[in-house]
């Protein structure tokens, strides 16, 4: 924490892997480097920015969705990176209602040429949420997401756009 206002976190962390039946290098090294920096304008308006940065060897760990990394690799695999920037600002409008507005954007990169012909893109994320105290105990919520996902080749037949539309009550009991 900087300030009462400010909280300010960064980490590193390595990750060190090895594969007995892998062909060529055995030992992998990775890294990770996470930072965030949240601030309080008033106790209900804020803005949260958060940057990460992975580097592996193993290339699904930057792909979310990928099955998690077995034993034996039939090849081997080369560095790959994976940066992710969020953005996320939230503010009252009134005293029964409040907004959020959220961007992320993620790029994924791969040194192996034959996996960055096909896995190199870019997917962006842009959100803006509402809630609306009905009740003391229930507020309904709602959020509008719009996502694109470009790749750097042959994105005529992969790129991707998607409209969401979210909407929940939530209920809370009332304190005795």
């Amino acid at each position: 924490m900087v300030t009462d206002q400010t909280f300010v976190t960064a980490s590193y962390q390595p990750t060190l892997d090895y594969f007995t039946d892998r062909p060529g290098e055995k030992t992998l090294l990775s890294h990770e480097v996470l930072g965030r920096v949240a601030h309080a304008f008033t106790p209900t308006t804020t803005v949260d920015l958060m940057d990460f940065f992975q580097i592996s060897k193993i290339p699904n760990r930057c792909c979310p969705g990928w099955p998690a990394p077995t034993r034996r690799w039939s090849t081997p695999t080369s560095p790959s990176n994976a940066t992710s920037l969020t953005r996320v600002f939230s503010t009252n409008v009134t005293a029964k209602a409040d907004a959020t507005v959220k961007m992320r954007s993620t790029v994924y990169r791969f040194d192996n040429a034959t996996l960055g012909q096909s896995l190199d893109r870019t997917e962006n994320l842009y959100g803006l949420a509402g809630s609306y105290d009905l009740v003391p105990e229930a507020k309904g919520v709602a959020e509008y997401r719009y996502e694109t996902i470009n790749y750097r080749s042959a994105g005529d037949n992969k790129d991707k756009t998607s409209h969401f539309l979210l909407e929940a009550l939530t209920t809370r009991r009332p304190r005795s």
